[in-house]
């Protein structure tokens, strides 16, 4: 029984030539190579779903099953992306411990830097 291609095999042979090519030595260890490695896993992403939104690649049942693993990987990435949001000022002054007598605790003893 011959099944007709989906489309899908021209991403998942860039895939395995990004499998490839990434533990070269000069593939991933510099900076211009990463960059390059995530430009192609994004390009590979964007790829399939484009084909998705158009309707040429089917839904697979694998993304249907996995939607609590999915979900609680987009909440992690929410988590993230919430500790990088800055703090009001009011917050922090109101947050911060101070020490009867108005003395500020130093981080640590004074013969420390006598020692090192």
């Amino acid at each position: 029984m011959y099944l007709r291609p989906d489309g899908t095999r021209w991403i998942f042979v860039s895939y395995l030539a990004l499998l490839v090519w990434a533990p070269v030595p000069l593939g991933s260890n510099r900076s211009w190579a990463w960059a390059l490695l995530a430009l192609w896993v994004l390009a590979l992403a964007l790829w399939w779903l484009a084909g998705f939104i158009r309707g040429k690649y089917p839904y697979p049942s694998v993304l249907r099953e996995a939607w609590p693993m999915l979900l609680c990987g987009l909440l992690w990435l929410g988590y993230v992306w919430l500790q990088l949001l800055p703090l009001p000022v009011e917050f922090l002054a109101c947050s911060r411990r101070r020490r009867p007598g108005g003395t500020s605790r130093q981080p640590h003893p004074p013969w420390w830097s006598r020692h090192r």
